[in-house]
């Protein structure tokens, strides 16, 4: 795990843990929420890109309820958008890609793309199926990476 912390540059004041064996990531645990560690395989980086930022509070959806393809998307987009300087905005996502959420696992949301668009991100690779059996908890509160990674004032949080 301290690999992890420091390819992904989360701060080490922040606090987390892995979820035990009799635990799911999917389960709703009070006062934590759930990053998958396939994400971080996928160049997820703190501090979390302005985009994913502006998706995941114009949804009102937390980081883990966030399907991995969808986090390529915005991964890729992020890195063409510092490699290139593209000018690339949530509104151009949204003409692009909805939010949809699984049919079988309800609060977990995918991108999906809308009717006569184009994919932005092409050539994704194959999903990988345990991807959500490898995950880590975050304790919401001031230790949070949550917090963290989204510049959160810890004094206008009602937990």
């Amino acid at each position: 795990m301290y690999t992890l912390w420091i390819i992904s540059g989360i701060p080490k004041s922040v606090k987390l843990c892995a979820v035990k064996k009799h635990e799911r990531a999917d389960w709703s645990i009070p006062g934590w929420t759930c990053f998958y560690e396939y994400n971080f395989r996928q160049r997820f980086w703190f501090p979390v890109s302005t985009l994913a930022q502006r998706l995941l509070m114009y949804y009102d959806i937390s980081p883990g309820q966030l399907m991995p393809n969808s986090w390529r998307i915005l991964i890729s987009l992020t890195v063409l958008r510092e490699k290139h300087g593209l000018n690339f905005e949530l509104c151009s996502l949204l003409r692009s890609y909805y939010l949809k959420q699984h049919v079988h696992e309800k609060g977990r949301f995918a991108l999906c793309l809308s009717s006569n668009a184009t994919h932005l991100i092409t050539d994704l690779s194959t999903n990988d199926r345990r991807w959500k059996y490898t995950s880590l908890m975050d304790p919401l509160g001031e230790r949070s990476m949550y917090i963290h990674a989204f510049g959160i004032d810890m004094v206008s949080v009602s937990l």
